[in-house]
Order: C-alpha cells, then structure tokens, then sequence
C-alpha cells in the first residue's frame, strides 16, 4: 500500500522569502539516519550539525534580503550577528554584511554560496558536531543541498519533514523514520494519521 496517499507543494521563487528557518542538510546523518540541522553555537564560533529539534531554538535562523539577489542569515536566538565565512566554514560573527546567495535547485531545496557564486555551504561527512564546510564545488553535490522549514510559530512543519525525510538521498522513509517527526507539528494537529497507510494531506 503507498505510504503517502497525497502531498503537494508550490515551487514558486528562486530564493526564500525572509523568515525563521530550520536549515537542515539533504542527507541524513550516515551513522544514524537522522535529520541533521545547522546549529548556532555561539559568537565567533563555527556552526555545526546537530540531530534536528524544534525545541531547540539555537537551530532557528533568521534570512533577510540584502540587496540584489542575496541574503544575509542570522541565528534567531541572536538576530545582531551573521553568519560570515572564516577558514574552517561558516562562523558566527558580529554583523558586518555577510551576505549569500540562496537559490531553489528543487522544490523546497537550496544552495547557498558565497556573494560572488564560488563557493558552496555543504556538509563533507554528514555527521553530528560537523562544522559547515564553505568550498568549490558542483549545484548536483546533494551535500550541498539544505531544506529551508519555517520555524514560524503558526507553520506547522510535519509535512514539510515527511517530504523531508522521503527526500533523502539515503532513502530512509521507512514508518519508524517518519514516526520521529511527529513531535515536530507545532499546531498540536499533525497531519498524520495511522491506519493501514500514513496519510499526509497538505
């Protein structure tokens, strides 16, 4: 029996609106098979991965537009700094117009390079407590690939989590993967319901 009985979704602009985000790699932790999103972990220090949590706010991110077609990306818990590129990644620093292109390759899936298009934010070995690497390297790279999930108080993120999940490169849709993110719904109406299939209706 299909495990989705319905999903839908807009691709409707080549970058995000400015929000609060979850920014979560493509892949999935390769030792667990988690969700892995980027973590704030305090001024002037890198960002890492950690195992996707929405009670964990240090994972929220602030994106603005700032000019142009880039955008600057902030922690939510700390809206003054940026994100800006030091020697081993991306580093949380004071604000100094750190900016970045953010750019849709699939629907709900983007890149973010650098200003000028040289580089890639990507993950190397997609493990937890992995600094963000900033480097050459190719759009297909799904390394290279962040889901953006809006960490607005009013969104409700399931859905956007099952698609996440049945996304990964791993393949790793499996019922006990998608039970994990019933915790995630933030509107205490998830959009699942258990029978014979998992139903998702967006």
């Amino acid at each position: 029996m299909p495990l989705i009985s319905h999903i839908s979704y807009n691709l409707t602009m080549s970058t995000p609106a400015p929000g609060t985000y979850y920014i979560v790699n493509r892949i999935t932790d390769s030792s667990t098979g988690d969700n892995l999103a980027i973590t704030f972990m305090g001024t002037n220090q890198y960002a890492t991965l950690t195992h996707m949590s929405d009670s964990n706010d240090d994972q929220v991110w602030v994106i603005r537009d700032a000019g142009g077609t880039t955008q600057s990306i902030s922690p939510a818990n700390n809206p003054n700094l940026e994100v800006g590129w030091g020697s081993s990644g991306a580093i949380v620093l004071p604000r100094g117009n750190y900016v970045w292109n953010i750019t849709e390759v699939e629907s709900n899936i983007y890149t973010i390079q650098d200003g000028d298009r040289t580089a890639f934010w990507g993950a190397t070995d997609v493990e937890e407590g992995e600094n963000i690497r900033i480097a050459p390297g190719s759009p297909d790279d799904q390394g290279n690939h962040w889901f953006l999930i809006s960490a607005s108080p009013s969104s409700d993120t399931s859905a956007a989590l099952v698609e996440l999940v049945l996304s990964g490169v791993e393949n790793r849709a499996r019922d006990s993967d998608l039970q994990k993110l019933l915790p995630f719904s933030r509107m205490g109406s998830p959009y699942f319901k258990e029978d014979d299939d998992l139903l998702v209706s967006v």
